[in-house]
């Protein structure tokens, strides 16, 4: 898995995998920018392995063998082994080369992912919710609201990039009063605490929901998270009130990681659910809880925050990735 010369002899790929889906772009380049075409998604469970699946992707899409992969994956990745049980088989990188002769592969952790893709954005793939511009080398944190709560904080640019891994989802959450004490009572688990991806997450919007129908004395529904979503638009109460706890506690969060890291560099939020809650993170509601630390709010309002609009930001970071390694401005 060592770099090559800057010479690209077929094509490129670049994926995000998941435990439920992969996702797969060819990777073209323009003045240093990646450019992503041909997506496909494929659902992991349907392939005996990854080799199965790029096999597909080139039929599917007409393209040769592709020469260099990068792939985006949701564990931990140390000396291009994988370390994950979300999938239904092992990633098998190092297998690679007997179905494509030649291919040079390199994967990282989503996270990391993401957070390369963040300085790879235009203004228009993101949503600013505070002022301020990104400062491009300066720290910043990349954080997603998904199936879990993963986040990634990052510094530099190019040869200075690093990337440092979080287990943001797994902090301890407290609670503040009304409502949102009940409900967290109702969601800790057996050691009394809440972490923060027990909320932050598309099964914490339903569990969330689930809890504030026990507090308001209501019949459980079981909605999904999207369902929880739309009767919130709706105006439905309960549901309501459950997108607006879910949104306080994001809010709350990031005003806190403002505090402490101070990244000028901006706070990003991708992921799945985010995109559903988008008219939640522009109410008075949100902003309020990102200001709830009143002395600091100075400090907070300094820090961009924006929810990144690109539901392709991990295959474009793990392109970004490629180019680093291959150039070898990046050797690991």
């Amino acid at each position: 898995m060592s770099a090559s010369p800057e010479v690209v002899r077929g094509p490129e790929l670049a994926a995000d995998i998941g435990g439920t889906h992969a996702r797969i772009a060819h990777v073209d380049w323009e003045g240093g920018a990646a450019v992503l075409s041909g997506f496909r998604k494929y659902r992991c469970a349907e392939f005996s392995g990854l080799s199965d699946i790029l096999e597909l992707y080139c039929n599917e899409t007409g393209c040769d063998a592709p020469v260099r992969f990068s792939a985006a994956v949701a564990g931990a990745v140390s000396e291009g082994k994988v370390l994950a049980t979300n999938v239904p088989w092992d990633y098998g990188f190092d297998q690679l080369p007997d179905r494509f002769p030649g291919i040079e592969v390199f994967p990282l952790n989503d996270y990391h992912a993401v957070a390369i893709g963040t300085q790879h954005l235009s203004p228009n793939e993101v949503l600013q919710l505070t002022e301020g511009d990104p400062q491009t080398d300066g720290l910043a944190i990349a954080m997603g609201v998904g199936t879990g709560l993963g986040a990634a904080i990052r510094s530099g640019f190019g040869p200075s990039l690093q990337v440092f891994p979080t287990e943001l989802g797994q902090t301890r959450l407290g609670a503040h009063r009304g409502l949102e004490f009940e409900v967290l009572g109702l969601l800790a688990e057996s050691n009394g605490f809440v972490r923060v991806e027990r909320i932050l997450s598309g099964p914490g919007i339903a569990a969330t929901y689930s809890a504030v129908r026990r507090v308001l004395g209501l019949e459980d529904n079981e909605l999904a998270p999207s369902e929880v979503v739309s009767q919130a638009v709706d105006g439905e109460e309960s549901a309501y009130a459950a997108v607006q706890l879910v949104v306080s506690v994001l809010a709350n969060l990031l005003g806190n990681l403002a505090v402490m890291l101070s990244p000028r560099g901006g706070i990003y939020i991708s992921g799945g659910v985010t995109p559903r809650i988008e008219s939640f993170l522009r109410s008075p509601a949100f902003y309020a809880g990102l200001n709830a630390n009143e002395p600091m709010a100075g400090r907070i309002s300094d820090v961009p925050i924006m929810m990144v609009r690109r539901d392709d930001i991990g295959i474009l970071g793990a392109a970004h990735w490629m180019r680093l390694r291959t150039t070898g401005a990046i050797t690991e």
